[in-house]
């Protein structure tokens, strides 16, 4: 594989490990905020993890 080509993948997978680390922050967020609402963050907590896992998934069709 040419230098140019790893090059290439290794930007896209650094963009996407920053987009990640963005969503992984407002989902943090936002279970903060539903458990200063008195919500249940547990359950938010899940929600947000199958979000973030089917993210992917939905994405790639």
């Amino acid at each position: 594989m040419e230098v140019s080509i790893v090059e290439q993948h290794l930007t896209q997978t650094c963009e996407h490990i920053a987009l990640e680390e963005r969503y992984i922050v407002r989902q943090r967020e936002i279970v903060a905020e539903i458990k200063e609402r008195g919500g249940n963050s547990v359950e938010a907590g899940r929600s947000s993890l199958l979000s973030s896992t089917l993210r992917p998934c939905m994405s790639a069709s």
